[in-house]
């Protein structure tokens, strides 16, 4: 038995709101927080995926993805769709401005 499962997904129509967080946030422009790798984040992304590669899996370059997120929510009226089970992601300005010392 084979349990696949993706950690996260990201692209059109992603609606958890990560990926348009951040794009937004990096669009207002000035300092950015932004979270360090740390250890558990190494553990899990350290993997060895020859074989899946060796297998034909093939993966689409980040860039075109969030090139593509970005247009998509751009021209998306009335805002990015927020799944109404999950809690909105991001960090109030406020709260960025006041940890970076502005």
């Amino acid at each position: 038995m084979l349990l696949a499962r993706a950690g996260l997904i990201l692209g059109p129509y992603e609606d958890i709101g990560r990926l348009p967080w951040w794009l937004n946030r990096l669009a207002r422009g000035g300092p950015t927080l932004a979270p360090g790798p740390g250890e558990l984040h190494d553990f899990l992304h350290g993997g060895d995926t020859g074989k899946a590669y060796a297998n034909g899996l093939v993966c689409r370059p980040v860039r075109d993805t969030v090139t593509d997120t970005w247009t998509w929510l751009r021209g998306l009226p009335g805002g990015v769709p927020q799944r109404a089970d999950r809690l909105r992601v991001g960090l109030d300005p406020r709260v960025e401005a006041k940890v970076l010392g502005e």
